[in-house]
């Protein structure tokens, strides 16, 4: 549970609050109700929806005491919980998505947003295209929802908060960069802008929709995939080649300072 970033828990609590206010709710009017005898099919629909939220949270609560050890299990089974908690579930599923992605590089440290690199080469992170989504799904999901109430245009809307949140988190940010000391690589959506030294870096190759990356650290190799509709203004086959050059002159050079040492 310590490896969870603070954005799913606070997501969480926010979850629990929604899910408790519901819940009050729904007991009052169980109880009017009750009084009357009225409506007795949507006592019934609120008594099932109020099952399903807490079942979801336990859940989601119970699968947070597995991440350390069997994350990938407990990543799927709270994004398919927070499906249940839409709208309030999207911050649970950016912050699970986050947690993964934080943890999975968690040796690697992370650019801050106020440290200022002078780039030898940087193609930017495509916020654009990522805003433009969550644009265009947020559009058709409110008018579902102000139009209808329904289940697909809350869904459509949630997403697409994710979505316009890391959009604007991301922009201007690097996809691929680098300085004569460090490579950057944003991996996903929801990840950091992550600090890799050249060292690191054992093999690269490139096809037609993403990098991959392999790197090396400790006792563990990690894959990165970046995918190429995640960097902006790039024809891959010009990357490739700045890379593998930059690569090969900072190999160079530190095999150089080796031997004179």
């Amino acid at each position: 549970m310590k490896n969870l970033a603070r954005c799913f828990w606070i997501g969480f609590v926010i979850n629990l609050f929604a899910v408790m206010i519901f819940s009050a709710i729904f007991n009052y009017l169980a109880y009017e109700m009750l009084m009357v005898m009225t409506d007795r099919d949507l006592m019934i629909i609120l008594y099932l929806m109020q099952n399903l939220f807490w079942g979801a949270l336990a859940v989601v609560f119970i699968s947070a005491f597995l991440f350390s050890r069997w994350r990938l299990l407990s990543v799927w089974l709270i994004s398919i919980a927070t499906l249940a908690l839409l709208p309030i579930g999207a911050f649970l599923l950016h912050g699970i998505l986050r947690s993964n992605s934080l943890a999975t590089f968690s040796k690697l440290a992370s650019l801050s947003k106020k440290e200022n690199m002078e780039w030898e080469q940087v193609y930017l992170f495509n916020s654009d295209k990522v805003l433009i989504t969550g644009a265009i799904l947020m559009g058709p999901g409110l008018g579902l929802v102000f139009s209808s109430g329904s289940l697909l245009g809350i869904m459509l809307a949630s997403i697409a908060a994710v979505f316009l949140y890391n959009g604007f988190r991301l922009h201007k940010r690097p996809a691929i960069a680098w300085t004569t000391e460090t490579v950057v690589i944003t991996p996903s959506l929801f990840s950091d802008p992550l600090l890799i030294p050249p060292a690191l870096i054992k093999e690269i190759g490139i096809n037609e929709i993403e990098i991959v990356i392999d790197i090396e650290y400790g006792n563990r190799t990690e894959e990165i995939r970046l995918k190429k509709s995640n960097i902006k203004n790039v024809d891959l086959n010009v990357l490739e080649q700045q890379f593998s050059q930059y690569l090969q002159r900072v190999n160079q050079v530190e095999n150089e300072f080796a031997r004179s040492e």
